[in-house]
């Protein structure tokens, strides 16, 4: 589990209910109006950008991505990458009996392409095509929730809107100044919820995905590029060179040390 996230998300938590909790008014925050503006609207808006069906596979992937995703151990799959070389060294057939222990995926997606036959040509187009594809499905994902994120605001304003028309309405009544105060509190109640939202909610979760997106294209990329030394028999040593130069000089450091 990305533990980090899960952090984020109760600080955040944390960090409303300490608001309200000091602003001595907690019931005041609790406005079923501006929730359900903020909320209705922007699920309404949602459901008129995307299919159904669609948002709600997107939301189910990225929820599994974000909670589960724990960044690219870049060591680990250099490791693997450099072991089959070597193998391949000593023994032309290593890949078939080395690509089921494979634990990283794509790798051994390449490695079944390998053994089937595939040209370094065929080889390259095929990955490059599912390299797009996951980029092409996880920029889905970064827009929705990228695009999701505006709604909020606007609805927060819609229903703060709402709130002040309500309230000139009732000025010419009696005790109308005692009402003000409060009745303006009410209102401004579904702009913060609107700015909670997405400052809270939709961006955090857009800019997640980006970070992960990037740093999963920039694995797959080197996968493919060791695959491509593998089919062409390159030395392990110069594997290992081409495998390390994605690595930051300090991370190059710690993987000499533990190899």
């Amino acid at each position: 589990m990305n533990f980090s996230s899960v952090f984020g998300f109760l600080v955040a938590i944390g960090v409303i209910s300490f608001a309200v909790i000091e602003s001595h008014g907690g019931g005041m925050f609790l406005n079923m109006h501006g929730i359900t503006i903020v909320l209705g609207g922007t699920f309404a808006a949602a459901c008129i950008c995307f299919p159904i069906p669609r948002m709600i596979s997107l939301i189910a992937v990225a929820a599994k991505r974000i909670l589960g995703f724990k960044g690219v151990n870049y060591s680990a799959v250099i490791t693997e990458v450099i072991g089959i070389a070597e193998g391949m060294q000593r023994d032309p057939n290593f890949v078939k009996s080395a690509v089921g222990s494979v634990k990283e995926p794509f790798l051994k997606e390449g490695l079944e392409l390998i053994i089937n036959g595939a040209s370094e040509e065929q080889l390259q187009d095929i990955l490059s095509a599912r390299i797009e594809t996951f980029k092409r499905r996880q920029a889905e994902e970064i827009n929705m929730f990228s695009v999701l994120g505006k709604f909020p605001p606007a609805f927060g304003l819609l229903g703060t809107t709402f709130g002040m028309v309500a309230l000139l309405g009732e000025l010419g009544s009696a005790d109308a100044l005692k009402k003000v105060g409060p009745a303006m509190a009410v209102g401004l109640v579904a702009t913060l919820y609107g700015i909670a939202t997405t400052n809270f909610v939709f961006v955090p979760i857009s800019e997640n995905l980006k970070a992960a997106n990037s740093e999963a294209q920039a694995a797959r990329k080197m996968i493919l590029d060791g695959l491509l030394l593998i089919k062409r028999k390159t030395h392990p040593v110069l594997v290992e060179e081409k495998m390390r130069s994605y690595l930051l000089p300090s991370e190059r450091l710690k993987l000499k040390k533990s190899a």
